[in-house]
């Protein structure tokens, strides 16, 4: 009667796991096709002309000081690092950025500017007097089409390694260590929530939220969180912790702003301080990863006070993890929130860009224009167009 029963059992067993393993197989497909095609719908991107600074012409100290704090420049003790810029009372130098446009690319230069008579003199480090600096293009607007998302893609060799320290120490501290799944993070989650009579903390992982934010939905169902443990196994298997933490680091939702969800920390980098993310500090690194637990929640443009709050929570995990020492703790908790000045509408530009639209459906498709993420350069001039 054991023997019939046993075998009888293992035939049912079989049967029933055929479904589950086509259920596994159309996932798997489901899985590779995403992740391997084009992940993500990125608007085309509309440019100004550079900024051409010519020795000999007419400016003042306090126009340009004003020219690099507009286009994202930082001023402080020295002009070292790129995109910073430091000013004494004759004289401002600044590392100005290098950047790719239609006449290809241009190397990111130091450079001293001083001022004869209001005539601008530029010079190189050694004293040498240049003719010209140029201020790279900046953006003055997106060609969305139906395209509603807001991004900028960074492969992983452009991703600065403190970014990549702080969101694991905050959100998946064994990223490195799991298969896409942390049993000690949901054990821990179970724990804290049976604790405390309700759901305070979950247990995904940094591969189950790129999971749910680029494969699933939001509903919270025991199918849904099935669905994505096995998409979360499956995607480890196929693919490297560098592939999954960059496509996190380009998928991950961060603001909405107004039709347009803001998607991706160098997008975010960008609307909130202006500047590139290779050029934010551990703060300001601190604040975007904050953001992540609660995009409009920790919004700073919104809601500074809890931002900060926020912020100083993340900071405080980094020096309990001894990635901060006491004293860069107690430095950066005190740094007030310094966000990039509002850049001019699209009303500013709006008719313009609409002619740029129109120029360009004759050789290419809206869904083109909406997706493919074109770099368009023009000869708007930002100092002449307020």
């Amino acid at each position: 009667m054991i023997r019939f029963c046993f075998k009888w059992g293992m035939i049912v067993a079989l049967i029933a796991s055929i479904p589950f393993a086509i259920w596994v197989w159309w996932l798997n497909d489901q899985v590779v096709s995403r992740f391997e095609g084009q992940k993500w719908q990125v608007p085309s991107e509309v440019y100004s002309a550079p900024v051409i600074l010519k020795s000999g012409a007419p400016w003042k100290k306090q126009d340009l000081e004003n020219l690099l704090e507009e286009t994202g420049y930082r001023f402080g003790r020295n002009s070292q690092k790129v995109g910073w810029a430091a000013r004494s009372q004759t004289k401002v130098s600044a590392h100005l950025r290098s950047y790719v446009d239609h006449l290809g690319f241009h190397e990111s230069q130091r450079r001293i500017f001083s001022f004869d008579n209001g005539r601008l003199v530029i010079q190189a480090l050694n004293g040498d007097q240049i003719e010209e600096a140029r201020i790279e293009p900046q953006r003055i607007g997106f060609l969305y089409g139906g395209n509603t998302e807001s991004r900028q893609i960074l492969k992983y060799d452009e991703i600065p390694a403190p970014l990549i320290d702080i969101l694991i120490a905050v959100e998946d501290r064994e990223f490195y260590q799991h298969w896409g799944i942390s049993l000690t993070g949901i054990a821990r989650a179970v724990v804290v929530n049976l604790t405390h009579g309700s759901r305070r903390q979950g247990g995904s992982t940094l591969t189950q939220q790129l999971v749910k934010n680029m494969y699933l939905s939001s509903e919270r169902t025991y199918t849904r969180k099935l669905t994505e443990v096995v998409m979360s196994l499956l995607l480890e298997y196929h693919y490297s912790k560098e592939a999954i933490i960059t496509a996190y680091i380009n998928e991950v939702y961060l603001a909405q702003l107004g039709s347009s969800a803001l998607h991706g920390f160098a997008a975010a980098s960008q609307h909130f301080f202006g500047r590139p993310v290779n050029e934010l500090n551990i703060d300001e690194f601190a604040l975007l990863v904050g953001m992540v637990k609660g995009p409009s929640l920790y919004n700073p443009e919104r809601s500074p006070n809890r931002a900060k709050a926020r912020r100083n929570t993340v900071l405080a995990v980094l020096k309990e993890q001894g990635r901060l020492t006491n004293a860069d703790y107690n430095s950066l908790i005190n740094q007030p929130i310094r966000l990039a000045k509002k850049q001019k509408s699209r009303s500013v530009y709006g008719d313009y860009l609409d002619l740029v639209a129109m120029q360009l459906s004759r050789d290419f498709d809206e869904t083109t224009l909406a997706t493919k993420n074109l770099k368009i350069y023009t000869g708007v001039d930002i100092r002449g167009s307020a």
